[in-house]
């Protein structure tokens, strides 16, 4: 019998080929799968504590999303205008909505990893046959499929996101929160993504409120990395930057010191506070702190788009982070991020 995992392994394969609606098509036989399973299971033991989640019909693979923002938009550097926020608006304007260049979001930035990290699975042990189980087999199947099924829609609000088909994401993530049984700090993650979300297709008052439940959950929200990146990213797209900025520096000074999703967005804001030299200085300070780990792609992509921003004689900077590169991170970093062709 093939393990569920590798049945994973298989269905996502495709998304990192740049196929990820082929991904989806795999994942959601996968989650009909799942969902039959548990259905089989509770018919002989009515147990309302392993009901599936209600998923959308194969239909929705055909859906276009009607909201598509891009998290590294290419837009040259904000004008003038951008950098002088409207204070009394709550709701941003249409360009104030849209992430800036390098602006990134750590639920967005970590990839699958990320969302499924937050459901521990375990796939050993066999699958239930038509033998009569007993009730405590039946219970233990029963789990082994619900934490199954997590893991399944996880993946497919990663695809749904990496589509920008965020529309979709937030149905799914909607109906999770509502059916699973989570513990806090998993609530936490997922309705800070939630609220993320919101922000990615113009509902600010939605997240806001989202973010609002967040701050509620966690015991010291003042003091959770959590909570500050949410109140920085409330404030970015206000077009508040330098409160935005001030906030991803407490985290990074108090909180939390290699926090590259800090590190990114505070420089994007001082680049919109229009001081392109600080916002160079504060990523490379924040790669000099520790190489081995602060030399993400992402963090490499922003500083290097800064250096085009910065001189016509950015590949002499850009060769000297492909140096640390090659000294810190070996062969598995993706040199594009350096952008020298």
């Amino acid at each position: 019998m093939v393990p569920f995992s590798l049945e994973i392994i298989k269905a996502i394969t495709p998304h990192f080929r740049n196929n990820s609606k082929k991904a989806l098509e795999n994942l959601y036989k996968l989650l009909f799968r799942c969902e039959y399973e548990l259905q089989r299971l509770n018919s002989t033991q009515q147990d309302p504590q392993f009901k599936g989640i209600l998923v959308p019909t194969p239909s929705i693979l055909r859906m276009k999303s009607k909201s598509h923002f891009s998290l590294k938009n290419s837009s040259p550097a904000p004008s003038e205008s951008d950098l002088s926020p409207d204070t009394d608006s709550i709701t941003p304007s249409a360009s104030q909505q849209k992430f800036p260049v390098g602006f990134v979001d750590e639920h967005f930035d970590a990839g699958e990893g990320y969302i499924s990290s937050l459901v521990s699975i375990s796939t050993s042990g066999s699958d239930a046959t038509e033998k009569e189980l007993s009730v405590e087999e039946r219970k233990q199947y029963l789990n082994q499929w619900l934490l199954r099924e997590q893991r399944v829609l996880f993946l497919i609000v990663n695809c749904h996101i990496n589509l920008r088909e965020y529309d979709l994401a937030l149905q799914l993530l909607e109906k999770a929160l509502k059916h699973y049984q989570m513990t806090v700090p998993q609530q936490i993650e997922l309705k800070s993504l939630l609220g993320s979300l919101y922000t990615q297709v113009g509902m600010i008052s939605k997240a806001e409120t989202i973010f609002k439940e967040v701050e509620t959950l966690s015991p010291q929200p003042d003091q959770d990395v959590r909570c500050r990146l949410n109140r920085a990213l409330m404030k970015f797209v206000r077009g508040q930057y330098q409160q935005a900025s001030d906030e991803y520096d407490y985290v990074l000074k108090n909180l939390d010191h290699n926090n590259s999703t800090a590190a990114n967005n505070r420089a994007v804001c001082l680049l919109y506070l229009n001081s392109l030299v600080k916002s160079v200085e504060s990523l490379e300070q924040f790669i000099r702190r520790d190489p081995i780990q602060n030399l993400e792609e992402t963090v490499v992509y922003n500083l290097c788009t800064l250096y085009d921003l910065e001189s016509d004689k950015s590949i002499v900077k850009k060769r000297v982070i492909r140096a640390l590169v090659a000294r810190f991170k070996g062969e598995d970093f993706n040199l594009s991020a350096l952008k020298l062709a």
